[in-house]
């Protein structure tokens, strides 16, 4: 049994591989290769350009700054939308209803309390929020003040870690179009990276304890 390849006559690509134990019909142009060349050995080509067609390696050529900026802002958007499922993964839409409909209230109520005068412009909202999240705290055995000042902290992390993505989103659209050189591009996607660890870890911290 013979095995060959057949190739594009016009660039030596591989476009199939036959054994004549196998097939019956093996399309032309082929040139007859061994076992280790068989089968499915796409990372090599046949030369051409001469009178006698024979196999080589292929290194395919690096891709142009061009492919290099479509490729990363394309990684910039995918890491965006990972990041995205991440934030929709760290609390339900109830829970990040729930977060930003006690932000107000507890701003409110902070604030009040910050400005240490018990008549003050916000003292009765702050006295609507504070008996709101009594209630929650009833059911818990928190104090109100843990569980606002804690939906403070979470909501200013969900919001932080929705504004790091868009701000990684603007920072590709910007900026990798702009880069003069390879080089370039990849300290922009180096420091990418970096931002979305940081939104990782973010998240991490936004997923511990409750609401």
């Amino acid at each position: 049994m013979t095995k060959y390849a057949h190739y594009d006559a016009t660039d030596g690509r591989i476009l199939g591989f036959y054994d004549t134990s196998l097939h019956k019909v093996i399309p032309e142009p082929k040139i007859e290769i061994g076992d280790a060349d068989w089968p499915g050995r796409f990372d090599k080509r046949v030369d051409v350009s001469g009178a006698t067609p024979a196999l080589y390696a292929y290194v395919p050529p690096p891709p142009s700054l061009d492919e290099q900026m479509a490729s990363a802002v394309a990684e910039a958007r995918q890491i965006a939308v990972d990041v995205r499922q991440q934030i929709a993964g760290a609390a339900t839409v109830h829970r990040a209803l729930a977060w930003a409909v006690k932000m107000p209230y507890a701003m409110v109520w902070a604030a009040h309390e910050a400005g240490g005068d018990p008549a003050g412009p916000f003292a009765q909202f702050a006295a609507v929020a504070e008996a709101g999240f009594q209630i929650e705290a009833d059911v818990t055995g928190e104090t109100a003040v843990a569980i606002r000042d804690r939906a403070i902290a979470k909501n200013r992390m969900f919001f932080q870690a929705t504004q790091l993505v868009e701000g990684m989103e603007r920072l590709a659209e910007d900026r990798i179009p702009a880069a003069a050189d390879a080089a370039e591009l990849s300290d922009i996607i180096t420091q990418l990276r970096d931002l979305q660890a940081g939104a990782m870890s973010t998240l991490e911290t936004l997923m511990e304890g409750g609401t």
